[in-house]
Parts: structure tokens; C-alpha cells; sequence
């Protein structure tokens, strides 16, 4: 259903009313299913991104060596109280990185319950934007596993690391 819901209004680009998706979940009548989500419509220099209750996503600008995060979220779908925003528009340029993923990075614990945090995956992307983007997302897995020293994730970890090469 929710991907019907999507598909429909993917046609219209990353900037779709994602009203109509959320009425779908609010018809199921399923009071505890709720949708967070990031959507992304690359192109050659812009990179356009919405997001309903995701956390941020991290760009890092190579033109000035800084790692950014980047903020566009919302509830989930599937409340009343879920509202859109309007996609943000990201200029990237050659061998800029953008970085975005699932709650569950940032909040892997280790046995003394200490979450491995945002602002150790920002230091982290900012040490290792040269790399290709294969050994970015590798290296991020191996962060939130060294962190956990051995303790299993209690969430999915979802990443997704972009390289602009030219």
C-alpha cells in the first residue's frame, strides 16, 4: 500500500503532496503504522531531498572541507498531525558527499547504553570524505560496530553514502 501510495506521486518528482500517502495510512485504520522516510531526486548539481521523522543527513562540502547537517523532517506519516515540507534544494559540487541513514546508527549502544551519537558520525565523515563512497558507508558500519564493542544492534541500520565525481 505504501508503495502505491509513493508511486503515484512520484511521478510529480521529489516534491510530491505527501498528503494523499499519509491518508492512506490514516484509512488502514492501523492506529500504531506510521512511515518515516527520505526521498531524494538527484540530478547533476542539485540534489533535492524530503523527509518525514528521519534523522538529519550529513553533507559534507569539499570546497571547504566542512561536514553539515541538514535538517527537513517532520512527524511520521500516518498521524493527523503530519504536515510536509517543501524538499530542500542542496547545490553539490565535485567530491561533495552527502550521507543519510536510519535512526539506527546514531542510536547503537554499547553495554553501558551510550548511544554512538550524530556528532561522532559527522567528525567521522569529515575524516573520511576522500575515500569512495563504498569505504565511507563500510567504514560508518565499523563505527557504530567498534562503538557496540561486541553488542548487537537493537534497531536496522540503514545507510546510504553519495559521491559527486563530476
Amino acid at each position: 500500500i505504501t508503495k502505491a501510495g509513493l508511486i503515484s506521486n512520484l511521478k510529480k518528482g521529489v516534491e510530491p503532496d505527501l498528503t494523499p500517502v499519509n491518508e492512506i495510512f490514516l484509512a488502514l485504520g492501523q492506529r500504531r503504522v506510521k512511515m518515516s522516510l527520505t526521498m531524494a531526486e538527484i540530478s547533476r548539481d542539485v540534489v533535492k531531498v524530503t523527509m518525514a521523522a528521519m534523522p538529519p543527513l550529513f553533507w559534507y562540502k569539499a570546497e571547504t572541507n566542512q561536514c553539515v547537517e541538514v535538517m527537513n523532517s517532520t512527524v511520521p506519516m500516518g498521524t493527523r498531525l503530519f504536515s510536509p515540507n517543501k524538499p530542500l534544494e542542496i547545490q553539490w559540487k565535485i567530491n561533495d558527499v552527502l550521507v543519510l541513514f536510519s535512526d539506527g546508527l546514531p542510536e547503537r549502544s554499547n553495554h553501558e547504553d551510550v548511544d554512538l551519537g550524530f556528532e561522532k558520525i559527522e567528525e567521522h565523515i569529515l575524516n573520511n570524505a576522500h575515500l569512495p563512497p563504498d569505504e565511507i558507508l563500510a567504514s560508518l558500519i565499523k563505527l557504530g560496530d567498534d562503538h557496540a564493542v561486541g553488542k548487537d544492534t537493537d534497531d536496522d541500520i540503514t545507510v546510504m553514502v553519495l559521491k559527486k565525481k563530476s
